[in-house]
């Protein structure tokens, strides 16, 4: 049996479930979850292999309300229109719980100038009545004449086989990417920081901004069922820090401790973490 390919930009606006779902299909934690604004701030590329058909998976940033494309990043826009140039199928995640469901008028014209599938994905269907679905749906067919729409749950993996089956068949023969056993273009070093920024983005107040960086200054396999890993912490504001740290270092301490659990089951090893914050604007 030949080897098959396809290729998957997810985009969609902030909180509307991309990094679950890219987590649930591969089956790891490689894209940080988080209710706050703006937390993927990297692409993450996900793989899932099914039979002989390789899935990749291009998790984008969320898209921005106030800007039609996310751009706190350098040249992130050029970056988010050329990998959906690129990949094969484009699905759009829309929060279904908020009513007014709006599609981004640029990324829809670039779809259809370069003869892109389009899926929408009405995620978070677990939070709605199933009497609301089918008026989205209509709604939304009818306003931008889109007929692959699919309602999902990525938090319970309701409705991901259907997609999956929808992706499986516009795959075509070609070599893989990945080896069988790869799940992710990141490497270990980048997980661990991703989990140590979801760990301070859940310790920390709303006021907070979220532009934190993890650096990683030592990772090392000490044995077969240890690793040590050595943090820093970067902020650009000498206030941050004695928020990050907290009262006689209670929230540092928390931070390091929920990162170590969550790191410990991601590499299924013990982890020593030790964590320092500094500025660097």
């Amino acid at each position: 049996m030949k080897n098959k390919i396809v290729s998957i930009c997810i985009i969609g606006e902030t909180n509307s479930g991309k990094s679950t779902f890219i987590n649930s299909v591969v089956g790891e934690n490689i894209s940080i979850i988080n209710k706050k604004k703006n937390t993927t701030l990297d692409f993450i590329i996900g793989v899932y292999n099914y039979k002989n058909i390789q899935l990749i998976f291009y998790d984008t940033p969320g898209l921005n309300k106030d800007k039609s494309i996310y751009l706190k990043i350098k040249n992130i826009k050029s970056k988010f229109l050329n990998i959906i140039d690129f990949s094969d199928i484009t699905i759009y995640f829309l929060d279904v719980k908020k009513r007014n469901l709006i599609l981004n008028k640029e990324i829809l014209l670039n779809t259809k100038r370069n003869k892109k599938d389009l899926y929408i994905i009405l995620n978070k269907i677990d939070l709605i009545n199933k009497n609301e679905l089918l008026p989205i749906i209509k709604k939304l067919n009818s306003e931008y004449k889109i007929d692959n729409i699919f309602p999902i749950s990525s938090k319970f993996k309701i409705g991901i086989e259907n997609l999956l089956k929808k992706i499986y068949s516009k795959s075509y023969s070609g070599e893989w990417l990945f080896k069988k056993n790869e799940i992710t273009n990141k490497t270990d070093e980048y997980i661990s920081k991703e989990v140590t920024r979801n760990a301070i983005l859940n310790n920390l107040n709303s006021e907070i901004p979220y532009k934190i960086y993890v650096k990683n200054n030592k990772w090392k396999i000490v044995s077969n069922n240890e690793i040590v890993i050595h943090q820093s912490i970067l902020i650009n504001k000498k206030n941050y820090k004695k928020i990050i740290i907290g009262k006689n270092g209670s929230k540092i301490k928390n931070i390091r401790e929920d990162s170590q659990i969550e790191l410990a089951k991601i590499f299924n090893k013990k982890v020593h973490l030790y964590l320092k914050v500094l500025i660097d604007k």
